[in-house]
């Protein structure tokens, strides 16, 4: 595992960055809380999600070296912020969607809060996040934790991914891809159908794919 300070420098020399404070601009973050960040040797597990996403990196090359520099088959990869417990559990940091009104990232940044999860929950870039608003029930509750892959973002119709629409910001939804247009449907029949023409969809409109919960029932 590289260090932070390695990563930056890192950052910086594929962006053609002069500074800490270019990449911490870059990152959404500010310079100060990316100082620190250097110091203690470590940073939330989305915002470097967000730069590989944007990049189309691979996280496990930009972090270890290894594989594929561009986003491919490389292998599983546990973030940076997972602290390890006796058995197969690790304590993981659950992050809250990002909203219209934020600039365009999966998440808003900081983490709402911590939960004691199985290892295995935290494979191939899952990264966890909560559900607020009821257009996804039955299927997620409101409150509920998703794990949202986020290399997982060509579309399978009918799966549920986290997509992005200026009007929302990042939002839930179960997508279906028609001849001309993405239908996006909520699992709640009380909320409409949106549709967005193929040709109107935006440069990573799609950002990742739910693949587990876990909710009160």
């Amino acid at each position: 595992m590289k260090s932070l300070s390695e990563i930056v420098n890192i950052i910086r020399s594929i962006k053609a960055l002069s500074s800490d404070a270019d990449v911490a601009n870059l990152l959404g973050i500010k310079p100060k809380t990316l100082a620190t960040a250097k110091v203690r040797n470590s940073i939330p597990y989305e915002v470097l999600t967000s730069f590989c996403n944007s990049e189309k990196l691979s996280l496990n090359w930009l972090l270890t070296g290894d594989g594929s520099k561009y986003r491919g088959e490389d292998r599983p990869f546990r973030g940076p912020e997972l602290a390890s417990y006796e058995g197969d559990l690790v304590e993981v940091q659950v992050f809250a969607l990002a909203g219209a009104g934020d600039p365009r990232k999966l998440t808003t940044g900081e983490p709402i809060e911590t939960l004691i999860l199985p290892k295995e929950f935290m494979l191939n870039y899952i990264l966890p996040v909560r559900v607020e608003g009821d257009s996804m029930t039955p299927t997620l509750n409101d409150g509920a934790t998703v794990g949202i892959d986020t290399h997982d973002i060509k579309i399978t119709s009918g799966k549920v991914y986290v997509v992005w629409l200026d009007y929302e910001g990042a939002v839930i939804k179960r997508v279906f891809v028609e001849p001309e247009r993405i239908v996006l449907k909520s699992d709640n029949p009380l909320f409409p159908p949106s549709y967005i023409a193929l040709r109107d969809a935006p440069e990573h409109f799609v950002m990742g794919r739910v693949k587990w919960v876990i909710q009160k029932l």
